[in-house]
């Protein structure tokens, strides 16, 4: 498998399949704790936007076209400003306004 940048993910509008992505993280999302019974705000599911140089996202308005979005199933193990290598997968579905379906976290680790 391939490693990709950032931009070569992003162009291939993914729709199915798996990739490596090395990237840097730009934004750290993690909706907050509900409690039992609580009737919480709608929150868009724990996620990293990654982007392909270093720079910080103060929210989603700031994202370029070619920025990913990758949920994560916990967003605090990941640091804004931190170059990382992604084994990511595409799921069936497109919930944001992504370049393709939605992203979602396989494993990570720091990249070189």
């Amino acid at each position: 498998m391939r490693l990709l940048t950032v931009p070569e993910l992003a162009a291939l509008h993914p729709g199915e399949g798996t990739w490596r992505v090395q990237g840097f993280v730009a934004l750290v999302h993690a909706c907050p704790p509900c409690p039992p019974g609580a009737h919480c705000k709608p929150c868009m599911a724990d996620n990293v936007v990654l982007t392909a140089t270093p720079r910080r996202l103060v929210d989603y308005s700031e994202m370029r076209p070619d920025d990913l979005i990758v949920f994560v199933p916990k967003a605090a193990a990941l640091a804004v400003g931190q170059r990382v290598l992604l084994r990511v997968r595409a799921l069936p579905v497109r919930t944001t306004n992504g370049p393709g379906n939605d992203l979602e976290l396989i494993d990570a680790e720091a990249a070189p």
